[in-house]
């Protein structure tokens, strides 16, 4: 049974280490248009760890209408054939004005932000990413004070094609 049991993880820290050495897509220089979470917008890979992501929303519904600008440097942590995971650092700018007359919230986000992205098998210019992180939120109203608060993000989901 000791024998099972160290040949397996000998086998298990053999994938381990060679799983880090095979990318999901060469994705150096690559650019790509898609959606994340709220935002509608880009992504560019400096090289196959680093990126530059940069996002619009605009959103109506529940009396307000909200608008905001993100952007964030995904870093690939850990790759294998058709997943990569980052870790991907991000700020956000949005403003919220009520339809009824009421006080507009402007807020500041940083996050830190966990997130997994899959290729599709045979077309890798599509991806699906899921992530999920914790927020650093500073959120102002003209007629209250300032409010600090950290908590953790929403999940969200995207999808970007390359090009």
């Amino acid at each position: 049974m000791k024998k099972i049991t160290i040949m397996f993880l000998c086998i298990a820290l053999a994938l381990v280490f060679t799983a880090g050495y095979s990318q999901a897509v060469d994705l150096g220089g690559k650019k790509a248009i898609g959606f994340n979470g709220n935002l509608l917008g880009g992504r560019y890979w400096i090289d196959n760890l680093i990126g530059i992501d940069g996002g619009i929303g605009f959103s109506t519904g529940g009396g307000s209408t909200a608008f905001s600008l993100g952007a964030g440097l995904p870093y690939v942590i850990k790759s294998t054939k058709n997943l990569n995971f980052e870790l991907k650092p991000s700020i956000m700018f949005g403003i919220t004005s009520p339809t009824a007359p009421a006080t507009s919230v402007t807020a500041f986000e940083i996050s830190a932000l966990g997130v997994v992205e899959y290729f599709i098998p045979g077309l890798e210019e599509i991806s699906f990413n899921a992530g999920v992180g914790l927020n650093l939120n500073i959120n102002s109203a003209a007629t209250t004070t300032t409010v600090f608060s950290i908590t953790s993000s929403v999940p969200f989901f995207g999808l970007y094609y390359y090009f």
